[in-house]
């Protein structure tokens, strides 16, 4: 079981992209470099993480887990059309996206002009209490499902905007009133996102429909 943790500490250290040196990994993962290096060698045999010269990436495999997941979601067929009316509608990109335990995922999308700076796209994971699509998933849940969620997850400022687990419970109990959701640069600085849930036959909400695009032109 120790080591498993010790795998994921390094695995999460690639959250934020980019490549990684040993040195790095050890000391963000917090392990001894030794113990990092054999257990980076283990991952990368298994096409978890990459070598590029002296630095690591994640390697292949995580995403073709990620992208299997995608490509079963039984929403992606009925969210198309929907999708693509809101596009053009608004000129700006539709998104479908589901919660996975503590995060969520774009599974569908009908993307407009994003220009230089593409910020959302299929098969994309992040943060489930940042952006109207994360809120809308979550708002539906009580109080104590919310709670079991969080529960060991590390919560980090996105941005300037990114909402204090308090204030998300606030915006939860909006959310359910009015029916919909709002943020203004909250996962990223730049971005906007107005999300509506998605009910399945038990009431419960089993996906988010978004538009999103850049805070220039909200």
């Amino acid at each position: 079981v120790e080591v498993v943790n010790k795998i994921v500490r390094i695995l999460d250290c690639f959250e934020s992209g980019g490549l990684l040196s040993v040195t790095d990994l050890a000391r963000q993962a917090g392990l001894p470099k030794t113990t990092c290096h054999r257990l980076l060698q283990a991952l990368r045999a298994n096409n978890m993480v990459r070598k590029e010269g002296g630095m690591y990436g994640l390697g292949a495999r995580p995403f073709s887990w990620v992208w299997s997941q995608v490509m079963s979601q039984p929403g992606r067929s009925f969210a198309s059309p929907t999708l693509q009316h809101l596009k053009d509608v608004t000129d700006m990109t539709a998104i479908f996206c589901v919660r996975q335990g503590s995060f969520r995922i774009v599974v569908a999308m009908e993307e407009a002009d994003q220009g230089s700076h593409r910020f959302v796209d299929i098969g994309q994971v992040a943060a489930i209490y940042a952006g109207a699509p994360s809120k809308v998933l979550i708002a539906w849940l009580t109080r104590h499902e919310r709670d079991k969620i969080f529960r060991g997850l590390k919560w980090v400022s996105l941005t300037p905007k990114t909402l204090s687990r308090t204030a998300l419970e606030v915006e939860c109990s909006q959310i359910r009133q009015r029916g919909w959701a709002l943020s203004l640069g909250e996962r990223e600085p730049d971005t906007f996102s107005v999300a509506v849930p998605v009910f399945g036959c038990d009431g419960g909400v089993v996906g988010a429909i978004a538009v999103t695009g850049s805070l220039e032109v909200y």
